[in-house]
Formats: C-alpha cells, sequence, structure tokens
C-alpha cells in the first residue's frame, strides 16, 4: 500500500480519491479556497533519467486533459494546470 503524504506544497492532503497510470489524485485543502479541490500528483519514474522524454510525456498529457475539460459543462467543474519547477524537474 502507498503512503499518502500528509502535504504537497501549499495543499494539506486529506485522501487519495484516484490513481492511474501516470498520477494520483488527492482530495486536499488549500488556505487560497474555501472548498476542498482535487490535486493531481504526476508521478515520475525514479528510473527515468531522460528529463526531456518525461517533460514530452508531461506537455502531452496535460494538452490531452485540456482539450478533455473543455468539453466539461457544469456549474462546479473547472481545471487548473500549474507546472512547478524543481532542481531535478525543471518547469518547461
Amino acid at each position: 500500500m502507498n503512503r499518502i503524504p500528509e502535504r504537497i506544497g501549499k495543499y494539506r492532503i486529506i485522501k487519495e480519491i484516484g490513481r492511474g497510470a501516470t498520477a494520483v489524485v488527492y482530495l486536499a485543502e488549500t488556505p487560497d479556497y474555501p472548498e476542498p479541490v482535487a490535486l493531481k500528483h504526476v508521478r515520475f519514474d525514479d528510473k527515468a533519467r531522460d528529463e526531456a522524454k518525461w517533460n514530452r510525456r508531461l506537455i502531452k498529457l496535460l494538452k490531452a486533459e485540456r482539450v478533455v475539460s473543455g468539453r466539461l459543462d457544469h456549474p462546479t467543474s473547472s481545471v487548473s494546470t500549474m507546472p512547478r519547477s524543481s532542481p531535478t524537474r525543471p518547469t518547461w
């Protein structure tokens, strides 16, 4: 069983609500919004050394999600994609 982090950045993790091939989705709280939010945390294979390959894969994934989310028509649905850089995974 995978351990659920207490925090990811400014988000306090409440629980895991979904898991796929490339990401885990958590129910989380943030000081920026009064209601819980869904936080998608993209996982990278620790064995991968080709950062350009992972960046291309992430961009492809986010573009596909943007197309799908653009089709949503619900008053409580919104999508925000905010890549975060790190020393080993620079923002593209």
